[in-house]
């Protein structure tokens, strides 16, 4: 992080994740009113440059993992499985259960069934 504050770190890793200067700007607490501009503005900064590059360095050496991430690859390896094999989707249905925590016993009623959860997957803008 070095020179950075608090903010300008969360901008630059939404940023590196994004690509969108606008977006990451407010995602890091600033206020949208100007974001486009300040956000650009941001991005000429030597320490940000400097952030930026180092985080583009890093991502190719690895995955930003995060639950968007997960949950993406799941429903991708549940949809292909029901085509074949139905214990890999099980096993890919099973796994996103355990990363929301829908499989803990507080989350069941008495009668052992599920009360469920809701995944509302945005088709994009």
């Amino acid at each position: 992080m070095g020179d950075l504050n608090i903010r300008q770190e969360k901008f630059c890793k939404e940023y590196a994740k994004t690509g969108n200067a606008m977006q990451s700007y407010i995602s890091a607490g600033y206020s949208s009113n100007g974001a486009k501009v300040s956000a650009c503005k941001l991005l000429t900064h030597a320490n940000i440059k400097k952030r930026l590059e180092e985080l583009k360095n890093l991502s190719t050496k690895k995955f930003i993992i995060d639950k968007e991430f997960l949950t993406e690859k799941y429903l991708e390896i549940h949809n292909l499985a029901l085509e074949g094999n139905i214990n890999v989707s099980k096993g890919a249905l099973d796994s996103l259960a355990r990363m929301y925590g829908v499989n803990e016993p507080e989350k069941l009623d008495i009668n052992n069934n599920f009360q469920g959860f809701k995944i509302i997957l945005d088709e994009g803008d």
